[in-house]
């Protein structure tokens, strides 16, 4: 992962790692990736097929996400310490901030599974549509944060 371009000299290394396809596949995929606790949002990626894949980040500000962008941000404030140990982690609007939800949610046990999700912009659990808002990975616990919130009739 490397940071934009306006950086001085040019893009700079934030992170270097070996990882599989699927896993490159689920980070292409989602908005944000956290690192060493902080949030950084994807502008671009590419592959180089002498260097390598490459990830384009930027550190996240919450005011570019209007409605959301504030409730995000203390999500992941909130939840940094306490992740589970899934794959998947659900949080849904209610209001004015994201919280866990109450139902069970179907919980993908394998990285393309994950992937499958991130490419829908709405997911339907039960008799439920909810829209994706916003997808961070988290590379320390593995694991996909789902943004969602339950989706307006008029929008389906």
């Amino acid at each position: 992962m490397t940071w934009p371009e306006e950086s001085r000299g040019g893009p700079q290394p934030v992170e270097q790692s070996s990882i599989s396809q699927d896993e490159l596949f689920v980070r292409k995929l989602v908005d944000a990736t956290l690192l060493s606790d902080q949030l950084y949002v994807h502008l671009s990626h590419e592959s180089d097929d002498q260097a390598g894949e490459f990830i384009y980040i930027t550190p996240f500000r919450a005011e570019e996400l209007e409605i959301f962008g504030c409730a995000i941000q203390s999500a992941i404030d909130l939840s940094v310490s306490s992740m589970t140990s899934t794959r998947i982690e659900y949080l849904l609007w209610s209001e004015d901030s994201f919280q866990t939800p109450q139902q069970l949610f179907p919980v993908p046990t394998f990285k393309r599974d994950v992937a499958t999700y991130l490419l829908n912009h709405y997911l339907v659990f039960g008799t439920v549509t909810y829209e994706v808002i916003f997808s961070i990975y988290d590379p320390k616990h593995d694991c996909v944060r789902l943004f969602l919130k339950e989706a307006d009739k008029d929008e389906q």
